[in-house]
């Protein structure tokens, strides 16, 4: 039986926040700034997808480009 993994990802006005709950900038959040620290969403794909992690769906709230949740998958190894 195939085994997956799964990654939910929160981006906020293409940066990406938080990875399974982990902050990803490298100012606290809500500090003037933070978001800036996050990485870039288009980056953060394009290196996912190389680890093999893959794209399954997308939500969007508020505005398309304000709040998005991620969520992509991957085999498990092993």
């Amino acid at each position: 039986m195939i085994k997956f993994e799964y990654m939910i990802c929160s981006a906020q006005l293409m940066h990406l926040t938080f990875v399974n709950g982990q902050w990803q900038g490298d100012l606290p959040p809500g500090v003037n700034g933070a978001l800036d620290t996050c990485p870039k969403l288009w980056d953060f794909l394009q290196e996912a997808g190389d680890d093999g992690w893959e794209l399954i769906t997308v939500t969007s709230f508020v505005k398309p480009d304000e709040l998005t949740t991620l969520y992509l998958k991957r085999k498990k190894t092993g």
